[in-house]
């Protein structure tokens, strides 16, 4: 197997794009990386809290 088979695509963008949708008339969201409650405006920026966005955990 070539390292193309060993990667693994990111859901990240529809993660978000589903909560934001699901957010359209207020709320907020969490997710498994952090323990930060997110709102409809950050997920759709990209905003960084504590290293990471989104459904997405802090860079190593």
């Amino acid at each position: 197997m070539g390292r193309a088979d060993q990667l693994r695509l990111s859901r990240r963008a529809d993660l978000a794009a589903l909560a934001v949708a699901l957010l359209d008339d207020g709320g907020v969201a969490v997710d498994d990386f952090c323990s930060y409650v997110w709102t409809a405006i950050e997920i759709e920026t990209d905003t960084v809290i504590s290293g990471g966005r989104f459904g997405e955990g802090p860079a190593r």
